[in-house]
């Protein structure tokens, strides 16, 4: 899977952060995916391909991607945090989740939001 066309813009009153994601290994459609929030917290969404990686690194384990491959530079230690995601699920569910490859720029130091800020998703299962 590719991601690509990393963009922010505002669109009926939201702000929204996407990327498009492009399948290699398997029949889909290429997609836009987004986040979006009100407006006014805006600030909140930096356009770095983070967010859009963690998603498709799920997604591509479940439709067995070989890989990743991301524009921008990402944060060393967010990209270590997905590799360990990943294994964790080929762990607990063997040969039907394959972890993709990460591919992509590193930024050379930890990426620091200038924002106190922390954002959470726990799931206790289906």
């Amino acid at each position: 899977m590719v991601i690509t066309g990393l963009a922010k813009d505002e669109i009926d009153g939201l702000t929204r952060l996407s990327a498009i994601f492009r399948w290699e290994d398997c029949d889909e459609q290429e997609r836009c995916v987004y986040f979006a929030v009100p407006r006014d917290l805006g600030w909140m969404l930096v356009e770095r391909p983070e967010p859009f990686i963690t998603a498709a690194a799920m997604v591509a384990m479940s439709y067995g991607e070989r890989r990743v491959v991301h524009e921008g530079a990402a944060c060393p230690y967010f990209l270590e945090g997905v590799r360990n995601a990943t294994h964790w699920f080929h762990a607990w569910y063997g040969n039907l989740w394959q972890p993709p490859e990460i591919e992509g720029a590193i930024d050379a130091a930890p990426f620091v939001p200038n924002s106190p800020q922390t954002g959470m998703f726990l799931s206790g299962g289906g």
